[in-house]
């Protein structure tokens, strides 16, 4: 299988936004419930992230993967502007992949770019009463280093430390 990560150009945002669309009907249909479709239009990804901050990740030269990786997060981690972490959002993966290790490539590439760019840690945030999504970062070496609400959402922080 021949894996490549990379950052989006101007002609790929719908194409980053329908596997986005894509990942959140599906956790609808299971009850999962987390990202609002209004959040994911071009337009709304567009005004929230720099374009050079999404990513796409292909397998086999197909779209499989989004991820985005800032390197600042006000909303859930505003006391924690040092520059020193990597900040991941939004990791969707099509149904099609599924089960085939694609968030874990995604999650590994950002461990070698926060490596390359010598930064201390990786920081996340995700639903906190989501076990099996905990439980996944959890394996991937992240540390739940806290809990807090915003707005409306519930999230458990997670860092790697790099």
């Amino acid at each position: 299988m021949e894996w490549m990560i990379r950052n989006i150009n101007m002609e790929e945002i719908d194409q980053f936004a329908s596997i986005l669309k894509e990942a959140a009907e599906w956790l609808k249909r299971t009850n999962k419930e987390m990202w609002y479709t209004s959040e994911l239009t071009k337009e709304a990804l567009l005004e929230k992230y720099a374009l050079n901050e999404l990513f796409i990740g292909f397998l086999n030269g197909e779209s499989a993967g989004t991820i985005i990786v800032q390197e600042q997060d006000h909303i859930f981690w505003p006391h924690e502007n040092k520059n020193d972490a990597l900040y991941l959002h939004k990791i969707a993966i099509r149904r099609k992949y599924a089960k085939e290790g694609v968030s874990v490539n995604l999650i590994d590439w950002a461990k070698q770019q926060a490596k390359m760019q010598l930064k201390k840690y990786i920081r996340l945030d995700c639903a906190a009463d989501r076990p099996n999504l905990c439980y996944f970062y959890e394996c991937q070496g992240f540390q739940q280093v806290g809990q807090k609400t915003v707005g409306e959402f519930f999230v458990a922080l997670y860092e790697y430390q790099v």
